[in-house]
């Protein structure tokens, strides 16, 4: 899947170290990105290391309603930003312009991974930029933590805002370590989806990083980076020993001193708390993760939220509002607001594909019976709210990296009308309006240049008033069933509490609603005014909670204490520094600052493909085939910016005898659907023996070369729930046989001459959750067809016809463990027929790499027709089928290594399995070969067995399920147990 829409239109600027390409309508954010890029480089280059390779290329995109940049150094340094300002997420919300906080994060990763030693120079001027790890790329496979987590300081360093100044990333550590259970060094250098999954790399990393800085000096993120770079031994393994030179200490040894450090301040904290007195609250919810967004029913007795346990795909649940007991639940897309109608509906926005590249929100509602209805399509709005007579609702609408806030009317299920009553600006986002009990006002937060505030509208947009206005992100409002109260989450004293403002009166001082250890987030009041409910931060995540609602307890709330970091020069204050510098130096960063930012477009052009599709590396190569050669040559791969184009090329040499393999491929997917690929390529084989008719003592092989040209047309509609792909195409196959010093001896069938025509089908809507063990609740369907016609005039017709399936279907059900257990069957299916049908095997394990101990043999990829507990061969045929069904259930979530080393073990599961299959073939055919045994299909293979399963991580990316199996023949021609390894699923 491409990063960006690869059918967009495209332009793009040049400047002295950038290109920045740009989908239509982003200009001015493309020379804003370009000229904050510009700065940042020139500070980084002479604060961090030396300047990645150039030019770096930025893609500035509004195709997806997510907030998020990608960096790759391979094949070249390339950057990718989804316009969508983060406005409603407290992690990255603190920032003073969006753009700058993620240019600034991004090339922090382009100076960081593109760095290298002597070494990696010397390889790099001979191979280009190979995708490899030390010492080519040394950062590539070293803690994740280690590279977000720097990225991140450098973000909060140079910008004063970031998540180091933030509070959530301090959240998540502090109510950790008062739980007693805060990550060892192992687990955030692993992956794993235990609490905080994906973003735990993010925060343990720059805090502890941040740590060192304060502790150890400013050098410590440049001692980072550099020491990774010139290291003469991977530092992968040897990460651990990467700080010594500066400060004395290893990783690990930091690390625990970095948590006996919180253990003393958070344990002073929270006394402190708790003699101030600590909210108590009755949580409502049991499975921690994620639990956003919770609102009560019109009449008060249950809550609607939107919630994702890491187990089960993401749900719309409704509990009982004093019990917590689940009342229903429907699945939905993703985790957004919602708010319900007065029939007891409920809309919320998700997230849905409008194809392979292009992700918005839009609106739904959800009926009391958990049907949906989509109410819009591709108009990119969220944050809904309903008005008290469910005639209207509020929402804010992305568009062009800003936001806007517009006013539906609605009735019957049907928008009715849209109008915009705050436009887009530039500099101002929005985020979670809603609407006050009569309808009449809307309270919002709204950020605009670091100050985070709450506001009142009125239903035309104008502002009647600031309720805050300060740099803690005040955000969540929600209005008192009297309209008196305003209630809302802010983070003014470091923690983020639910505050109140007295509508009532202006003057009245702000008062704080809880006292939490973790954050108290997005509140909602009862309709009777008897109990709030909120979303609140535990060590395991969010849970839903309620307390009552008794204004006279609440206290005046502290003024804020939160202050953005000390930003890094601006190009303004460069220019006065520069001005009022005396010694004339025109090599300060201070002046290249100014100079960057004064200087920083310098063109302006239609987007081409060609300066990021060239080639930016290459591969040798070097292979054997029996009977054939021994092969020499080199391989390389290029894709452009916006994913319009991609070739890859190879091609190999015989030392001895100059024969020449190899394929050269392109697909173009700028049409969106479909994607085009055509490609041509030449493979050789042996393909048997023959004896010479000079002397038939003399057995000589026969080697076979195959050229085929090939074009495809891949169609795909994807949806967040279901993905369908089509492809159809056609190929032109010529073989030539020859016989290998066959002393002039020629076949009698020496080619074929193949003109075939491909097409194929899928469906997909099984899924996956964070600790998922398998594929759950869904099916995996492809069948595929192919016809191949012979031109040749010669003795034999290889013309024939190839059917080829493969099917799964998964159920999970809901059984103890930290993941859902899973029952899953296969099933597939081959036929093949006319004079050139060949058979294929049945048999074996499907996987890659190792099959061991007794079967050493290297093993095959995922096979088509597996059957495990028999050898691959024991039967084959032109027609054959094979299928399993499984038991899997979840054993351990281990989340666990051993200190720095690059290997995890993840999670351990298990599986017992029972495998079928047979294969024979046709009369005509099973005469040419004697791999057919029979004819007519005859007794299956049968066997059972079972597998431990081992998800293991490497080098701190995602995991490898590892599968030692045993598998018993029950009937066939087994040879007692069989024993495997494997890895990947088997289906």
């Amino acid at each position: 899947m491409a990063q960006v829409d690869p059918g967009a239109t495209y332009r793009t600027l040049t400047t002295s170290h950038f290109r920045v390409t740009y989908q239509d309508g982003l200009e001015a954010l493309a020379r804003h990105a370009a000229g904050r890029a510009e700065i940042t480089f020139a500070i980084l280059s002479r604060t961090l290391t030396s300047p990645p390779g150039l030019p770096i290329d930025i893609v500035i995109a509004d195709d997806r309603d997510v907030s998020n940049g990608i960096t790759t150094p391979l094949p070249s340094n390339r950057i990718w930003i989804y316009a969508r300002p983060p406005v409603e997420t407290p992690s990255l919300a603190f920032n003073h312009d969006w753009v700058d906080l993620v240019i600034t994060h991004e090339l922090a990763h382009a100076f960081h991974l593109d760095a290298h030693g002597p070494l990696g120079r010397v390889l790099r001027t001979v191979f280009g930029r190979v995708p490899f790890t030390w010492p080519v790329f040394p950062a590539l496979g070293t803690p994740l933590w280690s590279i977000e987590g720097l990225a991140v300081q450098v973000e909060s360093a140079l910008t004063g805002f970031g998540r180091i100044h933030g509070t959530w990333h301090d959240a998540v550590v502090r109510t950790a370590v008062l739980a007693g259970a805060p990550d060892p060094i192992d687990r955030v250098s692993g992956s794993t989806p235990i609490w905080p999954g994906n973003e735990r790399v993010y925060i343990y990393g720059s805090l502890f990083l941040d740590w060192i800085t304060r502790t150890y000096g400013d050098s410590v993120p440049s001692m980072l980076v550099n020491e990774t770079a010139d290291a003469w031994l991977p530092p992968a393994l040897f990460f651990d020993r990467i700080p010594r030179a500066t400060t004395g200490q290893t990783f690990t040894r930091l690390y625990d001193a970095w948590l006996d450090s919180l253990r003393t301040e958070y344990t002073a904290l929270a006394d402190s708390l708790r003699r101030d007195g600590l909210t108590r609250a009755a949580v409502l919810t049991a499975d921690g993760y994620r639990a956003a967004h919770p609102r009560f029913s019109p009449d008060g007795r249950r809550i609607a939220y939107a919630a994702a346990d890491g187990r089960t795909v993401a749900q719309t649940r409704i509990i009982d509002a004093h019990t917590g007991r689940q009342l229903a639940a429907t699945r939905r897309n993703s985790l957004a607001s919602l708010a319900w109608l007065p029939d007891g509906s409920i809309i919320t926005s998700q997230l849905e594909w409008q194809d392979a590249a292009r992700l918005y929100s839009d609106l739904y509602r959800i009926d009391e019976r958990g049907r949906e209805q989509r109410l819009t399509r591709g108009e990119r709005l969220q944050h809904p709210d309903v008005s008290r007579d469910g005639r209207r609702i509020v929402a804010v609408a992305n568009e062009g990296g800003s936001t806007s806030i517009v006013l539906l009317d609605y009735a019957a299920g049907r928008i009715l009308a849209r109008r915009t009553i705050v436009p887009p600006a530039s500099h101002v986002q929005w985020a979670l309006p809603r609407f006050s009990p009569d309808g009449s006002r809307i309270a919002v937060s709204r950020s605009s240049g670091g100050v985070y505030q709450v506001v009142l509208l009125d239903t035309d947009g104008n502002v009647l008033r600031e309720i805050t206005g300060d740099a803690a992100l005040d955000m969540g409002a929600t209005f008192s069933p009297d309209g008196r109260w305003l209630l809302f989450s802010s983070d003014r004293s470091g923690i983020a509490n639910l505050l109140a403002a007295d509508l009532h009166r202006p003057d009245a001082p702000i008062l704080q609603v809880t006292s939490v250890l973790g954050a108290a987030y997005e509140p909602d009041v009862a309709p009777d005014g008897s109990a709030i409910v909120y979303s609140e931060y535990h060590a395991d995540g969010f849970h839903v909670v309620r307390i009552p609602f008794e204004p006279d307890t609440w206290r005046v709330a502290p003024a804020s204490a939160i202050e953005p970091g000390r930003p890094a020069v601006s190009a303004q204050d460069a220019r006065q520094r520069w001005n009022d510098s005396k010694d004339g130096s025109r090599a300060t960063m201070f002046d290249a600052i100014a100079v960057a930012a004064d200087t920083a477009v310098l063109g302006e052009d239609t987007y081409s493909p060609w300066p990021t599709l060239r080639p930016y590396y290459w591969l040798p190569l070097a292979w054997s085939q029996e009977d054939v050669g021994t092969f020499v040559g080199a391989s390389s791969y290029g894709t452009d910016v916006v994913g319009k184009n991609a070739w890859s090329a190879a091609l190999s040499v015989a030392t001895s005898s100059g024969r020449t393999a190899g394929e050269v491929a392109w697909s173009y997917a700028g049409f969106r659907n479909p994607v085009l690929t055509a490609g041509v390529t030449r493979d050789w084989d042996r393909i048997g023996f023959v004896r010479l008719p000079q002397d038939t003592s003399l057995i000589r092989p026969v080697v076979e070369r195959e050229d085929a040209l090939l074009a495809r047309l891949s169609f795909v509609r994807q949806r967040a729930r279901r993905a369908v792909s089509a492809t159809i195409g056609g190929e032109l196959v010529r073989r030539s046989r020859t016989i290998e010093d066959g002393l002039g001896a020629t076949l009698v069938d020496r080619s074929d001459d193949l003109a075939g025509i491909v097409a194929s089908a899928g469906l997909a809507t099984s899924r996956a959750q964070p600790f998922s063990i398998s594929l759950e609740d869904g099916v995996s369907l492809s069948l595929t067809g192919r016809r191949r016609w012979d031109r040749s005039p010669d003795v034999r017709d290889a013309s024939y016809t190839e059917i080829t399936t493969h099917n799964a279907l998964y159920r999970s059900l809901d059984l103890p463990g930290f993941s859902r257990h899973v029952l899953g069957v296969r099933a597939s299916g081959l036929h093949r027929s006319g004079n050139g049908a060949t058979p294929s095997s049945i048999g074996g394990a499907s996987g890659i790499l190792l099959a061991a101990p007794i079967d050493l043999g290297v093993g095959p990829g995922t096979l088509l027709l597996p059957v495990r507990g028999f050898a691959r061969g024991v039967r084959a045929g032109t027609s054959a089928w094979t299928a399993s069904a499984e038991y899997r259930f979840p054993i351990a979530a281990v989340g666990r290594g051993v200190r720095l080393l690059p290997v995890f073990v993840d999670r351990v599961s298990g599986s017992v399995f029972a495998d079928a299959g047979d294969a024979w073939c046709s009369d005509d055919i099973a005469g040419r070969y004697l791999r057919c045994m029979r004819t007519s299909p005859g007794s299956p293979l049968l066997s059972g067995g079972a597998e431990l399963s081992l998800d293991l991580g490497f080098f701190g990316y995602g995991s490898l399920r590892t599968r030692l199996g045993a598998a018993v023949p029950v009937q066939g021609p087994g040879d007692g147990v069989a024993f495997y390894l494997r890895f990947g699923h088997a289906f």
